[in-house]
């Protein structure tokens, strides 16, 4: 009973509330606690947490309150059938609650799941995968249809978990042979063709940027979504007005190609990094050039502001296999992170500002002695390294999560709490190429966003791997993508010289 009494606690009710009560009290407290309503990491984690208690707790007085639950075979609500509110009973469902257990109770809830899914309603499928669950804890295909629900709702904590679990579960299946009787229900469908939920996205291209003179080589957006600024090998950058997609200015003081860009926290400063060793500070205001800062003797090909804006830190990494720290305000060198023979192809800070993941290489087309190794900034060593090969590389909105676009086109999506890799998804061309590759995810967390050597933006559900939506139009290599802060708009940088400001229809 205390446990019980804790449930009721969660959702701020008395012991002993009546179903109708907690009823409303669940959908309050799911609504109040849903991760889209947070933009900072560690609220949305915060509410990941929140709802996570606010499900258990709900699915833990449903079997105490038979009058909460809902018949899984019709999708009901109790309400609907409640013998005032039924239609005629000779053409009712022969069953409307089902309170035994067992595996037709667990099919039953399964199902109801699937087509709550259908419907969009996924709060309801939570509830029904839930209950399956809670009667057979060793059903790993509800595990697996929860798991991709939660990650449709932006609930990656609970995506994760769920994942892993059936991931789990399956392995042990395999490995377990299966006796005379067995405590998991018999799926209603084998895993492979269990449908997997995800929404298509659509989007629109509204503007096409031509003004550079050679390939586009990084975009970035400003927090407030107002400014673009593109970096390109014709050794300028450009600041566009986002949405208006009008030209603003350009900056021109590197003597070879630029690189790559990164805004500060406050949108007050832009660094340009290039292949002429150096990196340049600009006030973007104005258009000054306020600093050169030199160090590198190889061509700088990542930057990264830290997100603290009072102690702010500018990351750089280089062909010539070392990350540099610089204070902004000062241009003072703080320090530098690795010295070896691998060159740095991409460089990731993890959104709180705690974690450096840096993706290196012997050669653009070599994989040997390819890894990727995150370090940690407070104490400058490295924490873990992955023997991966990745030609660009982006943390998960909350830092979970690590995904790599790989030199063979896949992407891989690692998850940097248990270290396993979750997920392989993509298109192998065959081999390696040297050819640019971009990544990024949506700040929602929800897809990922990637660019091919053929030109197109493709966007994937990342628990699943199943392809979102295509971005097509661009004729070249895309080299550079990034997403507004809202989700709404994403912008590609490509071979073909241009930017293409895409929206979300």
């Amino acid at each position: 009973m205390p446990e019980l009494n804790r449930c009721y606690e969660i959702l701020g009710l008395k012991v002993g509330a009546l179903p109708a009560e907690v009823k409303q009290a669940y959908r309050e407290l799911a609504k109040l606690w849903h991760p889209d309503r947070f933009s900072d990491p560690q609220q949305k984690l915060r509410a990941e947490e929140e709802i996570k208690q606010i499900n258990q707790a709900y699915q833990s007085l449903k079997f105490h309150q038979p009058d909460l639950l809902t018949s899984p075979a019709s999708g009901a609500t109790p309400e609907a059938v409640t013998p005032e509110h039924s239609a005629a009973p000779a053409r009712s469902a022969p069953s409307t609650r089902i309170y035994a257990s067992g595996a037709s109770a667990v099919e039953a809830f399964y199902n109801a799941g699937a087509e709550h899914v259908k419907g969009g309603r996924y709060h309801e499928a939570i509830e029904n995968f839930s209950s399956a669950i809670k009667l057979s804890s060793t059903y790993a295909e509800a595990y697996r249809y929860r798991g991709f629900v939660y990650s449709l709702m932006g609930l990656e904590l609970g995506a994760a978990a769920d994942l892993k679990r059936a991931e789990e579960l399956g392995l042990r299946r395999q490995k377990t042979p299966t006796s005379g009787t067995s405590s998991r229900p018999a799926s209603p469908a084998p895993a492979a063709e269990s449908p997997i939920p995800f929404a298509p996205e659509h989007w629109v291209c509204r503007y096409t940027l031509a003004e550079h003179t050679s390939p586009v080589s990084s975009v970035a957006i400003s927090r407030d979504g107002k400014l673009l600024v593109s970096a390109s090998w014709d050794y300028t950058i450009a600041l566009w007005n986002l949405r208006a997609g009008k030209l603003l200015g350009r900056l021109s003081d590197h003597t070879a190609p630029v690189l790559a860009i990164a805004l500060s926290p406050d949108g007050q400063l832009l660094a340009s990094g290039s292949a002429d060793c150096t990196i340049k500070l600009w006030y973007l205001r104005t258009g000054t050039l306020l600093k050169t800062l030199t160090g590198h003797c190889g061509a700088v090909h990542a930057l990264a502001f830290s997100p603290d804006r009072q102690a702010q830190t500018l990351l750089s990494a280089s062909q010539d296999g070392t990350v540099k720290l610089w204070q902004p305000s000062s241009g003072k060198l703080m320090g530098t992170l690795g010295s070896q023979q691998l060159a740095i192809a991409a460089i990731a800070l993890r959104p709180d500002g705690r974690q450096l993941a840096v993706a290196s290489t012997t050669s653009a087309s070599a994989s040997s002695n390819a890894s990727v190794s995150l370090w940690h900034l407070g104490s400058g060593h490295v924490s873990h390294t992955l023997a991966e090969a990745a030609r660009a590389i982006a943390f998960s909105p909350n830092g979970r999560l690590l995904a790599l676009s790989c030199p063979d086109q896949t992407v891989k999506l690692w998850d940097l709490q248990t270290f396993t890799l979750l997920n392989t998804f993509g298109y192998k061309a065959g081999g390696y190429t040297d050819r640019g590759s971009a990544i990024a995810f949506s700040p929602s967390g929800h897809a990922l966003a990637t660019g091919s050597p053929e030109g197109s933006v493709t966007l994937w559900h990342w628990a699943s791997g199943q392809m979102l939506g295509q971005l097509t139009g661009h004729p070249e290599t895309i080299h550079a993508l990034a997403y507004s802060q809202d989700g709404q708009t994403l912008v590609s940088g490509s071979a073909d010289q241009t930017v293409k400001i895409w929206h979300r229809r």
